[in-house]
């Protein structure tokens, strides 16, 4: 047991360390963290939590680093690995939603819109029970209205930002 905390420590550790370096837009230290993180993780594989939020890490890495098809292949890795525990609605909803953004950027405005209306989908189920998500869930339907937008369906984009005020 004490292994197992150690290990998870370190990983949140490397993940958090990585993300702070992210948002200071040193992107090598970012990487060498999460790769950290990765290489802590693989002499341990039973941990399906810690492998899905450093694959999302670096999802948003290579987000920000203008790597979307990088950034969706461990993204997609993180969204797989969530959908085995579908009570984590926050960390799903936010995979869900970077994978929306990439796709928008990349144009696939209906993949982009199938992303976001999960995420929103996920959101509302659980919005009663924790009330912290409301601001995700104002995002998500954000996400759902332009994509609309993007696709020329004025009055659905109407509609879902109308629901989300």
């Amino acid at each position: 047991m004490g292994d197992q905390t150690s290990l998870e420590a370190t990983v949140l550790s490397y993940n958090k360390s990585a993300m702070e370096k992210l948002r200071k837009k040193d992107f090598e230290g970012a990487l060498g963290l999460l790769k950290e993180a990765e290489k802590t993780l693989s002499k341990e594989n039973d941990s399906v939590k810690l492998h899905s939020i450093t694959h999302n890490n670096l999802g948003c890495f290579y987000k920000r680093s203008n790597k979307p098809k990088i950034a969706l292949i461990y993204f997609e890795k993180a969204l797989r690995l969530e959908s085995e525990d579908p009570e984590e609605v926050a960390t799903l909803s936010g995979i869900n939603l970077n994978i929306c953004t990439l796709k928008s950027q990349q144009g696939d405005h209906e993949g982009a819109l199938f992303f976001a209306k999960k995420a929103l989908k996920q959101l509302l189920w659980k919005l009663d029970e924790v009330p912290s998500l409301i601001s995700s869930a104002a995002i998500a339907y954000y996400n759902v209205g332009i994509e609309f937008e993007y696709l020329n369906k004025l009055s659905d984009a109407f509609s879902t930002f109308k629901q989300g005020w």
